[in-house]
């Protein structure tokens, strides 16, 4: 066992601690020890800040990295953490950390580098738990290394190009909000999942951005009528990086979004629009095989109404329209006192999904005057996306009692879903009351693309497509005079391409380096005074072979 490391200890459940084994703590006098005590009480209840010896509980191993006798070998011993208490005079009191629920502690009995983060996260995340620190990154925290962030990069660029074309400005919402400012936009869903702070300047609580749409709203609600004229129609797009806090094992902590919002329209004809343009920009970023899944949010709405006139509760109903159960959404409404006219449309409605033509067909047969209203609606939402983007429409699935999601949405809503992820790659709807909690009422829809989701979803050939400039890679021998090759690479990049000097033994060895680097072509310079390394020396007359 090595000498205790008395760094700063954080606690997740994606990472295993390692061995640390604190030492005794040296004699000290009345004044150092009432000094320790005051640190001990400030720093209490406040979760890896502690100054404090830790005691790190251990995954016990034998000599060959087998398993002591009592543990199996497929699970590790778990206890929780503790720190030592230095109130206690010689040192040999215990207890658990406080300000951490004792499941936060557990150590996870395998995969300890990213077990919990999402499939389509897997492939670009590497090894955060490192044995001197532990556990490095937060859970739902991830990193990307260059290959991934280059296709991340690509893909950025790729969708808000898309969305310039259709005639979407860019813009930059900020990266901190005022907590009672923001919550006005935000969906109860997001509201205790926001990472809070108090500003040092003004006491106030703030915010790291959750979501982008109340963000947008916020930005044209405050200005309509004074920097932005009213009756306007305004089309912006952003691209955003979010943090949520996670719910869950496995959840994500962070969110990186593409979209673009289009405000001031209430035609169906603009709720067409956005769904045409995320459909292009996923296409145009090498996405071919995906659906989209379109619903309206004002036909549960009326369900949910109706339990209000009815002794129902809305919670219950929620669950079964959620799960499309027939059954169970039938039994509930029936029991609430429900008409039986209700009842039957409701049922029937959780079948009507699928293909547009079918699904339209089966709600026309629902005939009461509390869904009438929303099915129209939605019914003119569809038919203009047949007149207006037929390319959206071939790939249409619709599900009209679709209610997970923002509490936000008025109108459409849409998903689009493709294979390898288990998350919409993108997603958006009408929220035509959002704006008016910022200023005044002003008509709106957009959407968004998830980045993580759709690196993902997208095969191994089209995230290694080249961007069609070249990397050269422009060598030297080691100890050499880098002036010629320096030389080179400017001009090089004068002329358009990626070019950079690479010390490397001899041009094998530098063309071995292009691969790992992403090179494609190699120019080696080997000017007459090279020397290869201290044993030897390498003359050769000036030149470059690629």
């Amino acid at each position: 066992m090595g000498a205790f490391d008395p760094c700063r200890l954080r606690s997740g459940e994606d990472s295993a601690c390692r061995v640390a084994r604190s030492p005794t703590p040296p004699r000290r006098g009345p004044l150092a020890r009432a000094r320790a005590r005051r640190g001990a009480r400030d720093h209490e209840g406040r979760p890896g800040a502690q100054a404090q010896h830790l005691l790190r509980e251990v995954q016990r191993t034998g000599p060959r990295g087998g398993t002591c006798a009592g543990h199996p070998p497929h699970r590790r011993a778990t206890r929780l953490l503790h720190e030592r208490d230095t109130r206690r005079r010689r040192g040999g009191g215990v207890r658990q950390r406080r300000g951490h629920a004792p499941e936060e502690h557990v150590l996870p009995s395998e995969d300890p580098h990213g077990a919990g983060l999402p499939r389509f996260v897997a492939g670009v995340v590497g090894a955060v738990t490192f044995e001197r620190f532990g556990p490095v990154l937060p859970r739902g925290a991830f990193d990307l290394l260059p290959e991934a962030a280059a296709v991340r990069a690509r893909l950025r660029r790729t969708l808000l190009d898309v969305f310039e074309r259709f005639g979407y400005q860019r813009v930059e919402p900020a990266r901190l909000e005022y907590r009672d400012v923001a919550e006005r936009g935000l969906p109860d869903s997001l509201r205790d999942r926001t990472v809070r702070f108090i500003e040092p300047d003004s006491g106030e609580v703030a915010i790291l951005p959750a979501d982008v749409t109340p963000q947008v709203a916020r930005m044209v609600g405050m200005r309509l009528g004074g920097d932005l004229p009213e009756g306007g129609v305004f089309r912006y797009a952003y691209a955003a990086d979010l943090v949520r806090r996670p719910r869950r094992p496995g959840d994500r902590a962070e969110f990186h979004q593409v979209g673009l919002e289009l405000l001031g329209d209430a035609d169906p004809a603009a709720d067409a629009e956005v769904l045409e343009a995320c459909a292009a920009a996923l296409s145009d970023a090498g996405l071919a095989d995906f659906v989209v899944d379109l619903s309206h949010s004002a036909i549960p709405r009326a369900l949910l109404d109706a339990a209000d006139r009815f002794d129902m509760g809305r919670d219950e109903l929620r669950r079964p329209i959620a799960r499309k159960d027939a059954a169970g959404l039938s039994a509930c409404m029936a029991a609430g006192g429900a008409p039986e006219a209700l009842v039957t449309a409701a049922a029937r409605m959780c079948r009507a999904f699928g293909p547009p033509a079918e699904a339209l067909a089966a709600l026309r047969e629902v005939r009461v005057p509390e869904l009438s209203e929303a099915i129209s609606a939605f019914e003119t939402v569809v038919e203009a996306t047949r007149r207006l983007a037929p390319q959206v429409y071939a790939r249409l699935r619709v599900d009209p009692l679709e209610i997970r999601g923002f509490d936000y949405y008025t109108g459409m809503r849409f998903r689009v879903w493709a294979k390898g992820v288990r998350v919409p790659v993108a997603g958006g709807g009408r929220y035509d009351d959002l704006v008016g909690r910022f200023g005044p009422e002003c008509a709106a829809v957009g959407g968004a693309v998830d980045l993580e989701a759709l690196h993902g979803a997208l095969p191994a050939s089209v995230q290694g497509r080249d961007d069609g400039m070249r990397r050269i890679l422009v060598g030297v021998p080691l100890g050499a005079d880098r002036g010629e090759a320096v030389d080179r690479a400017r001009r090089l990049r004068d002329e358009g391409a990626c070019a950079f000097v690479v010390p490397a033994e001899d041009e094998a060895a530098a063309r071995a380096l292009a691969g790992r680097l992403g090179a494609d072509r190699v120019v080696w310079c080997a000017p007459a005074n090279a020397m290869r390394n201290a044993d030897s020396t390498h003359s050769s007359s000036p030149g470059a072979s690629s």
